[in-house]
């Protein structure tokens, strides 16, 4: 199983997110718990990726500024790739590293559980919200036992199966930090199979505002 990917155009719902990004960056390395402008969010210390962080919208008007992008692009259309299903945005993050060298990153897989089938009930997002350097941390990826780099574009998301995707940071080094900012979405059909999977995931990533 692999990703695709959908081109969108940059547009005021996405300016948003960067202007309310720039607002509680200076807090997100000082705090775990964000309120700003009637906006919440709650910084969690990720260990799949050393030094990672997710910095989670913490309630419903917060998670509303990452659905109106979504809404914006046509995401419903987007999805009917991957099923028929209505999909739920179960949590939304900021993903930040501001680091020189990354090598401590595992593979994994978002979701996983044994109730999971050859249909997809379970989606990963993801987008950067800046530019991305180059040669600073892709999203290494398994198909077929190799290991392959995606390269990301703001001009472009990216959406997998969560139970069926194997990918990480792509491990890098370079002479100084560099901000990494991604924006990542999480979102799981009705079944209360994968409502109760995506949500322990994502609690156990830091996530607090639980979406029934």
């Amino acid at each position: 199983m692999t990703y695709v990917e959908y081109d969108f155009t940059h547009n005021q719902y996405y300016d948003k997110l960067q202007s309310i990004y720039n607002s509680i960056e200076p807090d997100i390395n000082t705090n775990t718990h964000i309120n700003k402008l009637n906006l919440e969010f709650n910084v969690f210390q990720g260990d799949i990726t050393k030094d990672i962080k997710w910095t989670w919208a913490s309630n419903l008007k917060t998670l509303k500024h990452f659905c109106d992008f979504f809404t914006s692009i046509n995401l419903k259309e987007k999805l009917l790739h991957f099923s028929k299903k209505e999909f739920i945005i179960r949590g939304a993050s900021f993903i930040t590293l501001n680091k020189s060298i990354i090598q401590d990153s595992e593979f994994h897989l978002d979701a996983v559980s044994h109730y999971d089938t050859a249909e997809t009930n379970i989606l990963t997002i993801i987008f950067p919200l800046f530019e991305i350097q180059k040669n600073v941390g892709g999203l290494e990826y398994k198909e077929n036992e190799e290991n392959k780099i995606y390269k990301y574009n703001t001009n472009k998301i990216i959406i997998w199966d969560s139970c069926k995707f194997q990918h990480r940071t792509q491990p890098y080094n370079v002479e100084h930090p560099v901000k990494r900012v991604l924006v990542s979405v999480n979102l799981s059909t009705n079944y209360d199979w994968s409502k109760k999977v995506i949500n322990n995931s994502l609690q156990y990533q830091g996530n607090k505002l639980l979406i029934e």
